[in-house]
């Protein structure tokens, strides 16, 4: 869970530096481009508030699988499963982390 006043959003690709080996990029577009659509959402929104982390599929399965996130790229906002396998529109992240932000003032108050 993200630190208190934090909205995590947490990305579990398939591709790049798993470990011992790397996997190609051509393997899981998807991953590449989820990472790079988020990227530009949280830049556009310029918020301190958010923190983008990155983690190999291969190293951290079971935390997504344990949140029934099954197919790279998974994408979760504060420890919840919001996408996966497709890359999300920007709307669609937009939206979510809004959403996320309502949550987490109604649990600040």
């Amino acid at each position: 869970m993200a630190d208190s006043g934090k909205i995590r959003v947490t990305i579990y690709r398939f591709t790049g530096k798993q470990g011992f080996f790397t996997i190609p990029e051509r393997y899981c577009e998807e991953c590449d481009l989820t990472i790079a659509v988020t990227r530009d959402v949280l830049q556009e929104l310029n918020e301190s508030r958010f923190e983008l982390v990155i983690k190999p599929w291969f190293l951290y399965f079971w935390e997504p699988l344990w949140r029934g996130g099954w197919h790279a790229p998974i994408v979760t906002i504060n420890g919840r499963i919001f996408s996966q396998g497709v890359v999300p529109k920007k709307d669609e992240i937009k939206t979510a982390l809004a959403a996320a932000q309502r949550a987490l003032e109604i649990i600040s108050v």
